[in-house]
């Protein structure tokens, strides 16, 4: 082609490479810009797609775990509630733990509440519960016994202080925390 065009036009042999090589680079450009380089580009967006995809299908699957973990938690939960005694209730529980734990005694006051949450089937029962006079491996062995029973109750809050320099004893005020259905 090019032949074709420098032949019907009186050039000489280097006119003639000069123009070859223009129309060459010219060809070569236009297949580079609008053939390989939107490929490319192409390419490489679909590279960062995926990328992307990859990262919320992670996502997800993170989510589902956690989603998974949660509903088997509420199941275990639930299962928990109905073996749970009817006649259950958190104060008489904590009451008990106490005259276990050999500091019923120490027992100044102990003060029941109730809190509900909007959209929940459950209520919050709180019980706080002050401890005078008692030694640091009392209060260690009750609030094991509180927290490792088997009717979900765990502790919320804790202040603990020095009753005395001289016997060592502390004052302890408990917030023990559990839900019941409404």
């Amino acid at each position: 082609m090019i032949n074709l065009i420098t032949s019907k036009i009186k050039l000489n042999r280097r006119e003639r490479n000069f123009i070859s090589a223009g129309i060459s680079f010219i060809v070569i450009f236009f297949i580079i810009q609008f053939g390989i380089y939107p490929f490319m580009e192409k390419k490489e967006l679909l590279k960062r797609k995926i990328s992307v995809n990859k990262k919320i299908i992670e996502t997800l699957m993170e989510l589902k775990f956690e989603a998974d973990s949660i509903k088997k938690a509420s199941e275990i939960s639930v299962d928990i509630f109905q073996q749970r005694d009817v006649n259950f209730t958190l104060f008489s529980f904590l009451d008990k733990l106490a005259g276990e734990a050999g500091i019923k005694d120490k027992v100044v006051y102990m003060k029941p509440s109730t809190s509900t949450s909007k959209g929940s089937n459950y209520k919050n029962i709180i019980v706080e519960i002050k401890l005078q006079s008692i030694g640091l491996e009392q209060l260690i062995s009750f609030m094991h016994m509180v927290e490792t029973s088997k009717n979900i109750v765990f502790i919320k809050r804790m202040t603990i202080s020095q009753a005395s320099q001289a016997d060592k004893l502390l004052t302890a005020t408990l917030q023990a925390e559990t839900l019941e259905p409404q």
